[in-house]
């Protein structure tokens, strides 16, 4: 209705899992989860390239993990930000050839990569792309395309992020394998909070459903990698809220992409016990101390150099310096 009704307001105070869609709304999901299955069946090896930042690296963990679960060998491969670039770029590609998966799940990543999926397609590769971003005219040529942002998706909710595209491919699989719905999905429900939060999509729709049950997830059961890190952040259980999220625990994955490699931060979301996970979710912590620090040099030349400049009647400001760190450019310009 009009968003007043008592439906609407009940969907939006008590999310439920029945309000989730149908996956299979979504364009492509029959040919993904048919392909994504077909893996499953055979025991093929699946590559996922997934971007570095938080949505990126938690939906390479969730189907790393998920796929893990059901015994589908994978390799993961996330780019550098400094030496990789952003996405699935040529770069990417390479990363890609050095692995074996016949079968390629792009996350985060790949909706406008039309000529380097063309590549992988070219050389015998299987892609599926998930992906949340706006889409080019072109889509690229592939088994599979998930993004509720293409023109040509009825999904009745176009606001998920690529962790929660993710999740219904998931929901989908669980569908397809005939297995007892929940035993895929509910343990992947911490990592979709965890990209969801991070990614500063809008919590309404599908996604309170999703963030409802995720942070429940995250508070009383997390994987052995997030507990770390709520640990090391020393968030505490009440604070794990969307905001708890975005303040506590995003920046400290996203430093791994900043400071150095965002493949920390996935293998601390798959790291098995706590003698593995302790010491990644404290070079996580080390690595945001650092960018914390990098950030207020940064910020504080810049803004000496953007007074300079405007004292002398600069209009425009175009500030640079070899010696700042591309991790944190970004930060300091906003």
């Amino acid at each position: 209705g009009d968003g007043t009704d008592e439906s609407a307001i009940d969907r939006f105070l008590n999310p439920r899992f029945e309000y989730l869609h149908d996956p299979y709304l979504m364009n492509g999901m029959h040919d993904a989860v048919t392909r994504l299955a077909q893996a499953v069946y055979e025991g093929e090896t699946v590559t996922i390239f997934g971007d570095y930042d938080v949505d990126g690296t938690s939906s390479t963990a969730l189907l790393v993990s998920t796929l893990s679960a059901l015994g589908v060998p994978t390799e993961w491969r996330i780019p550098n930000r400094e030496t990789d670039g952003y996405g699935l770029s040529d770069r990417g590609v390479e990363l890609v050839q050095e692995t074996s998966g016949k079968l390629v799940i792009t996350v985060d990543c790949g909706v406008t990569s039309i000529d380097q999926i063309a590549v992988l397609t070219g050389i015998g590769r299987d892609v599926i792309v998930l992906d949340h971003h706006e889409t080019a005219d072109r889509l690229p040529d592939a088994v599979a395309v998930l993004d509720p942002k293409r023109r040509d998706c009825a999904y009745p909710f176009d606001g998920l992020a690529a962790v929660g595209v993710t999740f219904k491919l998931v929901q989908a699989l669980e569908d397809v394998l005939g297995i007892t719905p929940g035993t895929l999905t509910l343990p992947a429900l911490d990592l979709v909070a965890l990209g969801t939060a991070a990614d500063i999509v809008p919590i309404v729709d599908e996604n309170r459903v999703l963030m409802r049950a995720g942070l429940r997830r995250l508070s009383q059961n997390p994987r052995v990698g997030l507990a770390a890190l709520i640990n090391v952040a020393k968030i505490g259980r009440r604070g794990i809220t969307t905001s708890g999220i975005v303040f506590g625990l995003a920046p400290r994955i996203n430093a791994a992409g900043r400071m150095g490699s965002a493949s920390t931060a996935v293998r601390l979301l798959l790291a098995s016990d706590d003698a593995e996970a302790f010491p990644l979710a404290q070079q996580l912590a080390d690595a945001n101390r650092i960018r914390q620090t990098e950030d207020r040099a940064t910020l504080e030349a810049a803004v000496a150099e953007a007074e300079e400049q405007v004292n002398h009647g600069a209009r425009a400001l175009v500030l640079a310096d070899a010696s700042w760190h591309p991790g944190v450019v970004g930060i300091v310009a906003a």
